[in-house]
């Protein structure tokens, strides 16, 4: 072997191992004894968004390389925070102590719920929903509220006040097509109301329901099970997708075809292809996830991932979203684009390098 192969393959092997082949990039950032519970990312604002951990509700301006507590709510206990698209992005964070509202810079937060909030969607019509318990403890065996605003969160009536026997949902969406249709997930299955909210229904009770999402495309509902993945109702009908065998904690669209869901059982983001039925799992995290929030970026999606000690931020390339999800968005991504990649690069610089000059000595 000449002196140029030798060359040309340790520089091939390096970028194996700092630039992988699909085109995902993710960058890991550590946060020592804390738990990332939820992300909000500001779609205008990439280095901009909101998180919560174990209750605390905490701001980033420099993409979550570091997060601060909003010192006016540091006495607050949330489980939730997320953006809602219109004139405006507005940013929204339920928990124990009610339902907080503020614009997109997070400088104004307000009370407009004074009562637990665990769960909030918005419909295609611009409305807002939300579900909360009486003890804000949002245990699956407690009696739950819905609230319904059609000022964009100022205000909010109470809708349905479930029996002390009924579980709190896990899992809440609105009908892409009927916006008086509501769907309901949770321990005991899948519930619907066709009046909007006023009254539920049993749809199917066989498996716990984490998350709800609508394709409104197609208007095809999609459900993320506790334990065996992801289903779709069809006609009335649940039939299982090629993601199985996963516990879902939540889901949003790619695209108008692509599924992104992040699994607790093996901590990892997983892209479903909706009409061809097939599954891919992106990246297996090595630890703990809990939620994540996507946004579009130039030929891709930028996501964040939650999780213990960490929040990871990946580029998908090549995937275009489109505004289909219900809920919040989410993702992840594979390539290691961190601490662990570099320090591969660094010794096989260093190996190699120790190589390459007693070959280049002979």
């Amino acid at each position: 072997m000449g002196k140029r192969a030798f060359l040309i393959c340790m520089l091939i092997l390096l970028m194996s191992v700092a630039t992988p082949s699909d085109g995902t990039e993710l960058t890991e950032i550590f946060f020592s004894g804390r738990v990332i519970n939820d992300v909000a990312i500001d779609p205008a604002l990439p280095e901009h968004g909101w998180a919560i951990s174990e209750g605390v509700l905490l701001e980033t301006t420099d993409g979550f390389s570091s997060l601060h507590p909003i010192e006016s709510l540091r006495d607050k206990s949330f489980v939730f925070v997320q953006t809602v698209p219109g004139a405006q992005v507005t940013v929204f964070a339920g928990g124990k102590d009610g339902l907080w509202k503020s614009n997109a810079k997070g400088s104004d937060w307000r009370l407009v719920l004074m009562l637990p909030v665990g769960v909030m969607v918005r419909g295609k019509d611009g409305n807002l929903w939300a579900a909360g318990d009486d003890k804000g403890i949002f245990d699956p065996y407690v009696r739950w509220y819905l609230y319904y605003s059609t000022d964009f969160g100022m205000h909010w009536r109470q809708i349905y006040k479930s029996a002390p026997e009924h579980e709190f949902t896990s899992g809440l969406a609105v009908d892409s097509k009927d916006p008086r249709c509501l769907w309901s997930g949770g321990h005991y299955g899948l519930f619907k109301s066709e009046n909007g909210g006023a009254s539920w229904k049993w749809v199917d009770n066989n498996e716990r329901i984490r998350s709800l999402i609508f394709n409104s495309n197609t208007g095809e509902l999609f459900l993320g099970y506790g334990n065996t993945g992801i289903a779709r109702l069809i006609d009335s009908k649940i039939e299982h997708t090629a993601l199985t065998n996963e516990w879902i904690a939540e889901m949003a669209f790619l695209d108008k075809d692509r599924l992104a869901a992040l699994g607790l059982r093996e901590n990892s983001l997983c892209v479903l292809d909706t009409v061809n039925n097939t599954c891919q799992r992106v990246v297996a995290f090595k630890r703990a996830v809990t939620s994540f929030a996507l946004r579009p970026i130039p030929g891709g999606v930028e996501a964040v991932v939650g999780g213990d000690e960490a929040v990871w931020r990946v580029k998908l390339m090549g995937n275009k979203p489109t505004a289909t999800g219900q809920n919040k968005p989410l993702s992840a991504g594979k390539t290691y684009k961190n601490i662990g990649a570099w320090l591969l690069v660094v010794l096989a610089v260093a190996v190699l390098g120790g190589l390459g000059r007693k070959f280049l000595r002979r």
